[in-house]
């Protein structure tokens, strides 16, 4: 009952700055999703930590890895799974770790896995432009786009970011999948906000947020308005590489892709591999997710692998959960 008490006083004072401390002090590049969904929190008393999930249905679906120090997982994973179990509850983890993946199954916590994509590092101090990447910067800085970091006393830019926001929002068609709300400004004071500007005008952006368990920081977003020269992001993202390697930031994470296939797998049988398989597939064509993969590999980041771990046999029911937790947008 002390849990499920803690559980719900969190939730019901709103207590986001124990959360954001959370994220930023113990937290990977996934976890960040968590300041942006509807999560419930799991904590245990003495353990700096906690679990973010969602419940669908009667599954538990934890959002990355468990936030807490690596000598105090074990003894929050095993009152998180046996707090579900009273409930009933499958418990799902999504995109956790491969770290966490194989110390799940290897400590018989998860019985099944499945590797769907990859978390896409850099180390800023580390990184060559390329000559495709130096055209692309190139063409931006001919069309006169400069790039500037956004002051929190800044607050002229203010509504043009916003109105630079909607306009990307409304110039998307068809089907659109995130990982969690996009909003410019939840978590305002725990950003970075770089923009690009043509004329005076904003015509890209990008976000990120710090991590100090990496030593660096997570781009939460980034974007470039329609009509607008081509080389906007790129030269948004190397710009900020060059401020971070100037700041001897070693690590950067630029998100989250999925692979190719799917790799890695263990405890499914075969009508669920074949399901798995079959949802992969359609996704990766109805979101158009490739394009992102093509998009973030040309800056040559590390490739981290991420998975779907399951305390049960991984069904429908699981990647239905999981489906569910996710930001499903059909966009005319």
């Amino acid at each position: 009952m002390t849990v499920v008490d803690q559980e719900r006083t969190l939730q019901e004072n709103g207590n986001e700055k124990l959360l954001i401390s959370k994220v930023k002090r113990l937290g990977n590049p996934i976890s960040i999703l968590l300041l942006n969904s509807d999560c419930k929190i799991f904590t245990v008393p003495g353990i700096d930590g906690c679990v973010g999930y969602q419940l669908v249905g009667n599954c538990a679906v934890v959002i990355g890895d468990p936030l807490c120090l690596k000598e105090q997982v074990s003894k929050l994973i095993d009152s998180f799974h046996a707090y579900c179990k009273e409930q009933n509850w499958t418990t799902v983890y999504f995109l956790a770790s491969e770290a966490f993946a194989h110390y799940a199954t290897g400590q018989h916590l998860c019985c099944s896995l499945l590797q769907i994509g990859s978390q896409l590092n850099i180390d800023p101090t580390k990184f060559h432009l390329k000559q495709k990447l130096r055209w692309k910067i190139n063409h931006s800085l001919k069309a006169g786009v400069i790039i500037k970091e956004h002051r929190e006393q800044d607050h002229s830019m203010d509504d043009q970011m916003k109105a630079a926001m909607k306009t990307w929002q409304e110039s998307k068609h068809g089907f659109q999948i995130y990982l969690g709300s996009f909003d410019l400004y939840a978590n305002y004071k725990e950003k970075r906000i770089f923009y690009a500007l043509e004329e005076g005008k904003i015509i890209g952006i990008l976000t990120m947020i710090r991590l100090d368990h990496f030593q660096g920081w997570a781009i939460t977003s980034f974007l470039a308005l329609p009509n607008t020269p081509a080389g906007i992001t790129e030269h948004l993202m190397c710009h900020v590489f060059t401020i971070l390697s100037a700041e001897n930031c070693r690590f950067l994470c630029l998100g989250f892709i999925s692979g190719m296939k799917i790799g890695e797998t263990a405890g499914l049988n075969p009508f669920s591999t074949f399901f798995a398989k079959l949802v992969f597939t359609l996704s990766r064509w109805l979101f158009h997710l490739d394009e992102k993969s093509i998009y973030l590999k040309k800056y040559s980041p590390t490739l981290s692998k991420t998975y779907i771990l399951c305390d049960d046999k991984i069904g429908i029911s699981e990647l239905l959960a999981i489906k569910n937790t996710l930001k499903v947008k059909l966009c005319l």
